[in-house]
């Protein structure tokens, strides 16, 4: 008799319309849900409507770097005014003694590259010992213009030669962009000149060196830094501050450090530089550098034949972090994120460009798709100038219809599989295919056959993925009729089979509606 009971319970749960099997608990969220039907188009979706407006600040200026003081202008506009005369005068030397210092100003030139650097001599204080130089020099360079260098009180012996070198220091700061003149560039130079680390060495033939010190900046509009737990850091740009010796300034290659950060619109990938060389030469690019094919098409530099002109941050290795809605399970409630290394990706003017690919990151007994298991078998994600040309996931979900007990693993067989689509903004497009056949413990249902109309839906809840299915399909019951829990009699004839029974809008969800 309790059999009996127990199949007409399942025949009246059955004409009901709509069906739900909760697995937990949940309080209110602000959630964004994203259907998941079998058969899902991509192909008029629009990976960027959610963000800002091009016309928003790029740079956050305030502190980045010293305005220039009125002393610092008119030492500016003295300097380039003593390198107009020297030129309309013609009095450029190659060497400096005492017959180049009879007439001044005077400009000791010296050719590097496609640049003349001249030491402008403008002054000089004699004692019976030494004379004292005052010197200048002015150069316009690619990002940041005009730049000018002053030095004062170099002693020049009465032999002749300048006694241990000259120096000149870079007067101010040089930023490519102020908070009045921004451009649509996706990084900025910042010559530093506060702590007199930007110099110039010089002798009596000439230039010699620069010391340079510098920070090289990135718009916000490329990437986002980010602090120890992940979190963006607002109201702040990435920055990569860096010194260096070089002879030729436009051959400057430095080795550098870049703090985490994550791409604009690639919510909570966390990206974690181990090494990269920023590439300032117009001569060169470093060796080993490779450009993809879709960059490629939008570089001014490679459509114009001149690929070496590239300048911007050439990462040779790194370590990217999922975000957490991929965390893993590990010992007790403790989580784990998951990481990958990558390598051989470039930030400059055009935004952020890099390919991550990973397979095998996640297994099924230690994914949490809510309360579900999963597998993350593959991932493959391609950025070109800071646009998403290529984003997806391959797994397989566990979806607890199916539960024997002394099985600690599931039935490859009866699993989900699922292919994601990553969309800028931080949302997940999944389309899911089901098995052929499944059972379902709960019902005592040997074989269940599933409808193409099923599909599985997934939300995101305050950074956590949260699944539901919605099952329609077929389904045969056994039941024995003098068991307790309705379990099948091993003799047929004390159980009771119902063949053939149809769902419709059976809900699985991982917690409470």
């Amino acid at each position: 008799m309790n059999a009996l009971i127990r199949i007409l319970i399942i025949l009246l749960f059955f004409i009901k319309p709509l069906c739900a099997i909760s697995l937990g608990d949940v309080t209110e969220h602000v959630e964004k849900s994203y259907a998941v039907q079998q058969k899902k188009s991509f192909s008029n979706l629009d990976p960027f409507s959610h963000l800002a407006d091009e016309t928003e600040s790029s740079y956050f200026m305030e502190g980045l770097y010293e305005p220039v003081s009125v002393d610092d202008e008119l030492l500016r506009a003295k300097i380039d005014a003593t390198y107009e005369e020297v030129a309309a005068n013609n009095r450029f030397v190659k060497f400096l003694d005492s017959n180049a210092l009879i007439e001044l100003p005077v400009g000791i030139k010296t050719s590097i590259g496609s640049l003349d650097y001249v030491i402008l001599i403008d002054s000089v204080v004699s004692t019976p010992e030494y004379s004292l130089l005052y010197a200048s020099m002015s150069f316009e360079t690619p990002k940041t213009g005009r730049i000018h260098f002053r030095g004062e009180g170099i002693r020049f012996s009465k032999k002749g030669g300048i006694e241990g070198g000259g120096t000149l220091f870079l007067v101010g700061d040089y930023p490519s962009q102020t908070e009045e003149n921004q451009s649509k560039d996706k990084t900025q130079l910042i010559i530093r000149g506060k702590n007199n680390k930007t110099f110039v060495e010089f002798d009596c033939n000439g230039f010699k060196q620069f010391g340079l010190e510098a920070s090289l900046v990135f718009s916000n509009k490329t990437i986002l830094p980010e602090d120890q737990t992940g979190k963006i850091l607002e109201n702040q740009n990435v920055s990569v501050d860096f010194t260096t010796s070089v002879s030729d300034w436009n051959d400057i290659l430095v080795e550098v450090g870049i703090d985490p950060f994550q791409v604009k619109g690639l919510d909570g990938v966390s990206f974690s530089i181990t090494n990269a060389v920023i590439d300032l030469s117009d001569t060169r690019n470093l060796p080993g550098v490779s450009f993809p094919a879709e960059y490629i098409a939008q570089s001014p530099f490679h459509q114009s034949g001149n690929p070496n002109l590239w300048r911007g941050v050439f990462i040779q290795s790194l370590t990217i972090a999922l975000p957490h809605q991929f965390d893993t399970k590990s010992e007790g409630n403790a989580t784990e994120r998951v990481r990958l290394t990558g390598q051989n990706m470039l930030i400059d003017d055009l935004g952020f460009t890099g390919i991550i690919s990973g397979e095998n990151l996640i297994p099924l007994e230690k994914g949490k798709l809510g309360n579900w298991n999963f597998s993350l078998d593959m991932i493959s994600v391609k950025l070109v100038a800071n646009e998403l040309t290529e984003g997806g996931l391959k797994g397989k979900i566990d979806i607890p219809l199916k539960e024997k007990e002394g099985s600690g693993t599931a039935d490859e067989n009866k699993l989900f599989a699922y292919s994601a689509m990553m969309k800028m903004g931080g949302e997940y497009l999944f389309n899911v295919s089901s098995p052929e056949e499944i059972s379902f413990d709960l019902f005592k249902a040997g074989k269940v056959t599933l409808l193409p109309s099923s599909y599985v839906e997934v939300k995101s809840i305050d950074g956590k993925f949260l699944p539901s299915a919605n099952l329609n399909g077929k389904m045969d019951i056994m039941l024995g009729l003098n068991s307790e829990n309705g379990d099948a009699d091993s003799n047929a004839k004390k159980n009771i089979s119902l063949e053939g029974i149809t769902f419709q809008d059976l809900k699985i969800q991982s917690v409470k509606p």
